[in-house]
């Protein structure tokens, strides 16, 4: 798996973020869900760095990348402080501003980085969610401690900046046998938070698209983020 592609562990704040890089063209970040790692791309990410220069990383507490100890609010684990690590991370490959997509978890990591890192993404894919905010308020808020954080401090973060709308061009892809589409519009939920007109598509899969679908999921985020850079 990721032939051609190289391993790099890159220090971050608070440790080092492990990452695969490959591939040529404007800079792609890819983020992984729960319970997954960056192999969950392994099917898409070579496809893709014929067009991109994919980066497929581990987020914090994930695979081989830095796992800090937790704390009483659930901070070391918000989506703001693994938000913050992806973008050390870009910036230290020499990447000042980029795409990047993201499924479940680390599609609510992608919207982090959009609100808080607004100067840094071009533009913003997030696979099979909803944001958090939404989906805990239509939900319950048990959950391990990466649950926790977004059923308590992400929210906190999320209903600060409920008003304060991304200026992105924004794709929502989401399974078509799983649960975002049955249970929620995401659609119109997600132009809630950009200005610009969000895009999205049903994808012939469940949950885990990437790997139930690669084909169609390839060509949705190309054809997505090649025409930003038109």
């Amino acid at each position: 798996m990721f032939n051609g592609f190289k391993s790099k562990y890159v220090k971050v704040k608070r440790g080092k973020v492990f990452c695969r890089v490959g591939g040529e063209g404007p800079p792609l970040l890819l983020l992984h869900g729960y319970p997954q790692t960056h192999l969950m791309w392994h099917k898409t990410a070579p496809e893709l760095s014929k067009r991109f220069t994919v980066v497929a990383a581990d987020l914090r507490g994930y695979g081989n990348s830095l796992a800090p100890a937790s704390d009483s609010k659930h901070y070391n684990y918000s989506k703001r402080e693994m938000a913050s690590d992806m973008k050390q991370m870009m910036i230290k490959l020499g990447f000042n501003k980029f795409f990047v997509a993201g499924h479940d978890r680390g599609g609510r990591v992608a919207h982090r980085l959009a609100r808080d890192h607004r100067k840094n993404i071009i533009a913003l894919s997030v696979l099979d969610i909803c944001p958090t905010l939404d989906m805990y308020e239509l939900t319950t808020r048990e959950s391990c401690e990466d649950y926790r954080a977004s059923a308590t401090i992400d929210l906190d973060h999320d209903k600060k900046d409920r008003k304060k709308k991304l200026n992105i061009p924004v794709q929502v892809l989401w399974g078509s046998k799983g649960v975002i589409g049955k249970q929620f519009k995401p659609l119109k939920i997600w132009q809630r938070y950009t200005e610009k007109k969000v895009i999205g598509y049903p994808i012939n899969s469940g949950h885990f698209i990437p790997e139930q679908n690669p084909k169609a999921t390839i060509k949705h985020l190309t054809d997505f983020f090649l025409k930003k850079i038109k």
